[in-house]
């Protein structure tokens, strides 16, 4: 399980760190659709690289957060507050 975690983490960094609005839940559910794939590409390089290539563009196209106006998200609460930070 440590080793799953450390794979699932390892994509989170390289497929959605840099996108604030991405949903940090919906990535890790994302990953671990991708688990079976991860593991059979397990001591095969090319075929490893391909199943984080899929991960990533997986990433990049799904796993935004949803935006709420009753109760936004922190990501919306600091948008809101670098569009205007006399609202604080």
């Amino acid at each position: 399980k440590l080793l799953a975690m450390v794979v699932q983490h390892w994509a989170l960094i390289l497929g959605c760190w840099q996108y604030p609005e991405r949903s940090l839940v919906k990535a890790a559910q994302v990953v671990r659709e991708h688990a079976a794939d991860l593991a059979s590409a397990r001591g095969q390089c090319e075929r490893l690289s391909e199943v984080l290539t899929s991960i990533q563009q997986v990433l990049r196209r799904t796993a935004r957060m949803n935006s709420r106006k009753t109760h936004p998200n922190t990501y919306q609460r600091l948008l809101a507050l670098a569009a205007d930070p006399l609202q604080a």
